[in-house]
């Protein structure tokens, strides 16, 4: 089944205060994939949660930034779309920065749900039963459908990439979208590795789409939203292909031991 990208984002609003917008909006790629969206007038980072449901459990991929105010409601949002089905939940997170984990507590201590941790990547590969970090992966069946997870740290010491046999979507998190990716001087050789392991990985899979946490490129080659913008009309799309992830590691390669901020089409490397 081909997968269903023709969505307008909602892309934030000249006047919030105004702004009739949902908190969270939703798009299924397909009846068992849908990508949820929080709102520009909560956060500026608007962050990206994917989740992915299979006969036996469904697989949440982060669960929001706090928003500036009211609720974030997101396991209403989750129950809403999975209505029906008897599954199994596991709430998972790309990585431990804030505006991925706001809404955990709304799944923990909810029946027959599984809450990743993000506290040290020992306990993520316990979590997963990874076979090693970085360099480990591990299979998450959920019924029919089977997820592989393996390590991608340096933009975070604890980011994972997840990807969909499925639909071939490989999820990098903040490590790879159409905006500025930052990293750490501290954390390049890391990053470095990463983006290699993702381009080893892409090579040798069939990733058909690469799908990231935010947006922060225009649909005008090379030019990003400034930081903390709040409205992004003619925002570039969500998806990214695995010539993406080829590009990212080949500017990686080309820049040696230290970070450069490199502007590409589709993503600004962006030393911090």
């Amino acid at each position: 089944m081909a997968l269903n990208f023709n969505v307008q984002w909602i892309h934030g609003a000249a006047n919030c205060a105004a702004s009739t917008d949902p908190r969270i909006q939703t798009h299924a790629l397909d009846p068992d994939t849908f990508v949820l969206r929080e709102s520009k007038c909560l956060s500026f980072e608007a962050p990206f949660l994917y989740l992915l449901a299979g006969s036996q459990r469904a697989f949440l991929l982060d669960t929001g930034a706090r928003p500036e105010s009211g609720p974030l409601p997101v396991r209403e949002t989750v129950t809403r779309l999975l209505s029906g089905r008897n599954l199994d939940h596991v709430a998972g997170h790309s990585h431990s920065h804030g505006d991925h984990l706001f809404a955990d507590e709304q799944f923990r201590g909810r029946p027959r749900t599984r809450v990743a941790p993000v506290d040290s990547p020992a306990a993520i590969r316990a979590f997963y039963g990874l076979s090693g970090w970085p360099d480990g992966s591990a299979s998450l069946d959920l019924g029919g459908r089977k997820l592989t997870i393996f390590p991608i740290p340096g933009h975070e010491p604890h980011h994972i990439a997840v990807f969909d046999q499925r639909t071939g979507i490989l999820l990098t998190g903040d490590v790879l979208y159409p905006g500025m990716l930052t990293v750490r001087t501290a954390d390049w050789g890391e990053y470095k590795k990463s983006a290699k392991r993702l381009a080893d990985f892409a090579n040798a899979n069939p990733v058909a789409h690469v799908l990231g946490a935010h947006i922060e490129m225009t649909k005008t080659p090379k030019v990003a939203f400034p930081l903390g913008t709040r409205f992004q009309p003619n925002e570039h799309v969500l998806q990214l292909g695995k010539q993406h992830v080829i590009e990212l590691n080949q500017v990686c390669e080309s820049l040696g031991p230290t970070p450069v901020r490199t502007v590409r089409d589709d993503f600004i490397l962006t030393p911090q």
